[in-house]
């Protein structure tokens, strides 16, 4: 599970501290293949905006469905079908 050490833990995306009072979101260990490009995300806590934000969103998302992580990113998903929209 990701974890975060407040005042401590940077968001690999935009590099600025992170806190848990802030819109966070939290990924799984959800690959062992260092050489997918999603491993990035592997069991790391980004703010919730520069995730949002991020290219590779999309894909993310729809492997953690796929891989049965159905109910925690289902919402997500939906937003940013939304937004493309």
């Amino acid at each position: 599970m990701a974890i975060i050490i407040e005042g401590r833990s940077k968001c690999k995306i935009c590099g600025m501290t992170m806190s848990s009072k802030e819109d966070l979101i939290a990924f799984p260990r959800f690959t062992i293949n260092e050489k997918d490009p999603l491993y990035f995300f592997y069991d790391r806590v980004f703010h919730k905006e520069c995730f949002l934000n991020h290219s590779q969103k999309k894909n993310l998302i729809e492997k953690l469905i796929r891989d049965g992580y159905f109910d925690e990113y289902k919402n997500i998903l939906d937003r940013l079908e939304n937004e493309i929209k």
